[in-house]
């Protein structure tokens, strides 16, 4: 009679459960970069229509439609599960993390706004460079960290 491992039942279990635990958190957080694109593309119209596009120089313009770009990229690609998606957004949340970091908001909306950034970003430095995440993008092996 053959008698079964507990240990190995529970870390069977692990494996399972782990895959679970990383698909609701891209679901949320492919929640949060829609509703993103949303606010954004409300807050671009907002400023056209009150300011005009004389609001902003060229070069804002530029910046603010890369990162529009950036935003759709990245949920596109947590979207299909694209494995460039990963570099993409270590690369981001490290980039975005300078500036909120460094950055000394003037009013308490702003603060709250570069906080919530900050925390967000550190948690997707956190969450994308563990390997479960990366075997869930199919990434093992090909994004250097």
């Amino acid at each position: 009679m053959a008698t079964i491992d507990s240990s190995k039942i529970q870390e069977a279990g692990d494996r399972l459960q782990r895959p679970r635990h990383v698909e609701v958190v891209v679901g949320t957080l492919q929640k949060i970069y829609i509703l993103g694109l949303m606010l954004l593309c409300l807050a671009i119209v907002f400023v056209l229509v009150v300011k005009g596009p004389s609001r902003y120089q060229v070069g804002q313009w530029v910046c603010i439609g890369l990162g529009f770009e950036a935003v759709a990229f990245t949920y596109l690609g947590l979207r299909t599960r694209k494995p460039w998606v990963v570099s993409l957004i270590v690369f981001d949340s490290a980039y975005t993390m300078i500036p909120c970091v460094a950055d000394q908001p003037e009013t308490l909306a702003r603060v709250i706004i570069a906080r919530a950034l900050a925390v967000l970003t550190l948690y997707q430095l956190w969450f994308f460079t563990r390997p479960d995440t990366r075997r869930f993008f199919g990434t093992n092996g090909t994004t250097v960290f």
